[in-house]
């Protein structure tokens, strides 16, 4: 492709010879240059390169990871909870639409499994969001 008189397959010849074929030459380089954060063993100690973060920009020393996880774990039991009760507003409106298609005793067992599992699930949406405004009137 270099000795090509096509510019396009020249420009992709340089940027394979520039990427590609430079890609093992890397990756044999050490993961670690500065011999301040070489550990022991050879690896980059990451606890010494965190403390000099730290120490070089006071904005990092005061952010909270432990915080930013349990806002993390409380969405997502929020969200779990959000999934089951659109479940089973998904399958009671499922049950309901059946039940308008239809005539006779599918109509009528249709609207019998429908009503129950549509007012459980209302109810559980609303449950949940009454517990999550307790559990947030608690840890305020």
């Amino acid at each position: 492709m270099e000795g090509s008189v096509d510019p396009a397959l020249q420009a992709q010849a340089a940027n394979q010879r520039r990427y590609v074929q430079a890609g093992p030459a890397l990756l044999g380089e050490p993961l670690c240059t500065d011999p301040t954060y070489v550990g022991l063993d050879g690896s980059l100690d990451t606890d010494q390169r965190f403390a000099d973060l730290q120490a070089s920009n006071p904005d990092l020393a005061a952010l909270d990871p432990e915080s930013a996880f349990t806002q993390a774990e409380y969405l997502q039991s929020q969200q779990r909870g959000h999934s089951v009760g659109a479940v089973l507003l998904a399958l009671s409106l499922f049950r309901l639409g059946m039940a308008e298609t239809t005539g006779g005793k599918a109509r009528t067992s249709g609207l019998v499994m429908g009503v129950p599992v549509f007012l459980f699930g209302l109810a559980w949406i609303a449950g949940l969001a009454m517990l999550w405004a307790i559990v947030r009137w608690a840890e305020a």
